[in-house]
């Protein structure tokens, strides 16, 4: 059966109320996940959320210039973290690899 022939599962919908669309990604679930995010209304003050927040960091670094540096630290450490957890799962991943593929 190929990506594109019909099939059981691509013909028939839920309890067979409705046709499921055939073609490439009939059966995709992300799909199916992004088209109910897509239905549902979010709330309007979340759309200005990220942009408040980064408006009173602002306000926070003019009046306390020092947590400038914190800031910083903070966010060189938290990437100093990542990049030592993404080479360690590169690691791993490539010794899989290896051993699978002698």
């Amino acid at each position: 059966m190929t990506q594109h022939s019909p099939s059981a599962h691509g013909e028939t919908g839920n309890d067979g109320a409705e046709p499921r669309q055939n073609g490439p990604m009939a059966m995709c679930p992300m799909a199916e996940t992004c088209k109910g995010m897509a239905a549902k209304r979010m709330p309007k003050f979340l759309l200005a959320l990220p942009g408040l927040v980064f408006i009173a960091a602002g306000l926070l670094i003019l009046l306390v210039p020092a947590l400038l540096v914190w800031f910083f630290a903070l966010a060189s450490i938290a990437m100093g973290v990542m990049m030592l957890v993404f080479a360690s799962f590169m690691s791993r991943m490539g010794t899989r690899f290896r051993r699978m593929h002698p």
